[in-house]
């Protein structure tokens, strides 16, 4: 079973949804609307690129007629997204003067990679993972630990895979966190090893162009 829909700017290109993105239940509405959203944005090569996390906010807002999810929202859509195998980011534009993240690139995957196979092509992607694992965005911290647990259970001489069907490692092995409000202005994370320049002014309390993925 697949949930399809028009492309507006290609009508002859069908879009549809994995039921396994449905059934994922590592992830939130919002992380599949981010999916989707990516997968829209797809290109003739197959990467889908992003300017800045304003092109995400506008989706994801969870409030009717609402304004643009926060900034830590679209992050955090990105991250999970990642973590668990869903898109792998495979470039970045730079500033050649500055240095600052232009751009990047993501590729979309029809199907959870599994760690393994997703730092592959992500090999940024442990670091993400452990410094995700602490992170005090409690939805990041949650499946970034679960991915933990599951890493750990599994044999070292053998592919690790995701089964969303498996039950969650012990409660105790999930410490809880203080959740931060998605809107909040202030974010005082730790930054994931690759940064996005914003094309948008930042929230207040952050110093310049700052983004969080």
């Amino acid at each position: 079973m697949t949930v399809s829909r028009h492309n507006a700017d290609q009508d002859n290109t069908l879009l549809t949804t994995p039921t396994a993105l449905m059934l994922d239940t590592r992830l939130t509405p919002l992380e599949r609307n981010g999916w989707q959203v990516l997968r829209m944005l797809r290109a003739s090569d197959g990467t889908s690129s992003l300017a800045s996390l304003g092109q995400l906010r506008r989706y994801l807002t969870s409030i009717p007629l609402g304004q643009k999810a926060g900034y830590e929202t679209a992050w955090r859509v990105l991250v999970v997204l990642r973590l668990t195998g869903w898109i792998s980011l495979v470039g970045q534009q730079r500033d050649p003067l500055t240095s600052n993240v232009l751009s990047e690139r993501y590729q979309v995957h029809e199907h959870p990679h599994a760690f393994a196979q997703a730092c592959e092509i992500d090999p940024d992607l442990p670091q993400l993972l452990h410094e995700s694992a602490g992170h005090e965005n409690n939805q990041v911290s949650r499946v970034a630990t679960y991915i933990q647990a599951t890493l750990a259970q599994a044999p070292a001489d053998s592919d690790i895979e995701d089964d969303n069907d498996d039950a969650p490692p012990p409660a105790s092995t999930i410490e809880p966190k203080t959740l931060a409000e998605e809107t909040s202005p202030d974010m005082k994370s730790v930054s994931p090893p690759r940064v996005m320049q914003q094309n948008s002014p930042p929230p207040p309390g952050n110093t310049g162009f700052c983004a969080y993925v």
